[in-house]
């Protein structure tokens, strides 16, 4: 009641301005991101924990944060500031365990990841000392990912089932390569959460997705050859369990594409390889004898690692195979 300014105590005190680069503390938690990678850190009293990610114009981007444990109220904020230092998202529902913030990038360059202790929004006092611990994620397409030890995604083999398991904050990513015209079938059944599906295109864009139940499907006919990416989290902020997706034959990797004809117009694709560089196209129309195939087009892949062959098509020839080498 006295009203005076004779408190006395320890303090810590951090800030974090963007755009700009900054830096991390011996012992606190930040930094640069890889896509796909799990990050943990803590938070303590006034702790604000700096993270970036790059990402080009019009790139989809997902980014979740779970709070792993809770030593006084700790209820994770999640901010994404772009490469301009404006705010793009805020992640801080009353009294969640897991925020996410989704958003397209509209400039390249590098976006900033802020996590701290977003309790105010739960407690009258308005006060941000909830301390804890959390993981962090993000994903972006298009482009490659890694996939962190003990955790699920990467690569799909072919396979009818993948099983995995989401935690607080996870993002589980799989990947595949398709030719224009292929049925893609993506089916997921979680057990103790609400799942969601998202299929992503070789630019990026989002899809399909599906969710907000124990079992969601997406059935899509690709319009263009590429790098998809499917994308297995939890619908509801916090869920948590088993899961299992799967897939019609889908898998990851170079291949050639069944050839197209329209009108008098052939079209032959290839996908899968890496940009920039070059792919050799054979033909022939006997192919049991090697000697016979003959290189008809030298190409470079292009940014979606696509080969694209087209020439004009020969309805009096009864037969004609094609075979794409890379290196």
């Amino acid at each position: 009641a006295n009203e005076g300014y004779d408190g006395t105590g320890t303090y810590q005190l951090n800030y974090v301005a963007v755009p700009g680069s900054f830096a991390v503390s011996s012992g606190d938690q930040g930094g640069p991101m890889t896509n796909g990678a799990m990050y943990t850190g803590s938070i303590s009293s006034g702790d604000l924990d700096a993270w970036t990610f790059t990402a080009n114009a019009g790139d989809s981007v997902v980014v979740q944060v779970g709070e792993l444990t809770s030593a006084n109220f700790f209820y994770p904020w999640l901010r994404v500031y772009g490469p301009n230092g404006i705010l793009l998202g805020s992640g801080d529902q009353q009294g969640e365990t897991a925020e996410e913030v989704a958003l397209t990038a509209t400039n390249s360059g590098t976006y900033t990841v802020l996590v701290c202790d977003g309790s105010y929004t739960q407690y009258a006092n308005e006060s941000y000392d909830g301390t804890g611990t959390y993981q962090l994620n993000y994903m972006g397409t298009p482009g490659s990912f890694v996939v962190s030890p003990g955790d699920q995604g990467g690569p799909m083999t072919n396979g009818a089932l993948y099983g995995g398991t989401i935690s607080v904050g996870d993002l589980d990513p799989w990947s595949f390569t398709a030719c224009t015209g292929d049925l893609i079938n993506l089916g997921l059944h979680t057990t103790n959460f609400n799942g969601y599906l998202e299929l992503y295109g070789p630019n990026g864009m989002l899809l399909k997705a599906a969710g907000n139940s124990t079992v969601s499907s997406i059935a899509y006919t690709a319009t263009n050859c590429g790098n998809f990416t499917v994308l297995v989290s939890s619908y509801s902020s916090g869920g948590t369990g088993t899961y299992g997706l799967t897939a019609n034959g889908l898998s990851d990797g170079f291949k050639t594409c069944s050839p197209l004809i329209s009108g008098t117009v052939l079209n032959v694709s290839g996908v899968g390889g890496s940009h920039g560089t070059n792919a050799v196209l054979f033909t022939s129309t006997n192919i049991a004898n090697p000697a016979l195939w003959t290189p008809v087009r030298t190409n470079t892949f292009d940014q979606f690692g696509v080969f694209v062959y087209t020439n004009g098509f020969n309805p009096a020839e009864p037969k004609r195979f094609f075979r794409l080498s890379h290196p």
